[in-house]
């Protein structure tokens, strides 16, 4: 066992634990976590739509996972490709009606998900963990 300030297994249990919740609060409206995050991403880009490589840049996520998102989020009606930007090549990527709606759900239920943490835990431990989550995600390193 490592001698760090993060046990790797207490990390990685925690991790799975915090997706699970989030993936069985979204599980009604047919989204993962994963698909979650690309569809907010896609409304908050709203009338710049993004390409896959600024959009897999911004989630920090590989292309082919990204790309592998969009086609499930196409396949369910909730994406679209949308002609790209005058003077760009690259293919941009939109949010369909249906999509701006299953969205609202999922906050909805992602919100629920947030409170039954923060019951358990208590809103100071969720606020610390938000924080660090945001230092982390905006590390560049």
């Amino acid at each position: 066992m490592p001698d760090t300030a993060l046990d790797p297994d207490t990390m990685a249990r925690a991790l799975r634990r915090i997706s699970r919740l989030y993936d069985e609060a979204l599980a009604p409206c047919d989204l993962t976590t994963g698909q979650f995050s690309v569809l907010a991403e896609l409304l908050r880009a709203g009338d710049a739509p993004p390409g896959a490589g600024a959009l897999a840049q911004q989630l920090q996520m590989s292309r082919s996972t990204l790309e592998r998102y969009l086609r499930e989020l196409q396949w369910k009606g909730l994406a679209e490709t949308r002609a790209p930007v005058r003077g760009r090549r690259v293919r941009a990527f939109g949010v369909t009606a249906a999509g701006v709606l299953r969205a609202q759900e999922a906050a909805r239920l992602w919100a629920a998900a947030e409170r039954r943490l923060q019951d358990i835990h208590g809103a100071r431990a969720l606020l610390r963990l938000g924080e660090a989550l945001e230092s982390l995600a905006a590390d560049p390193g």
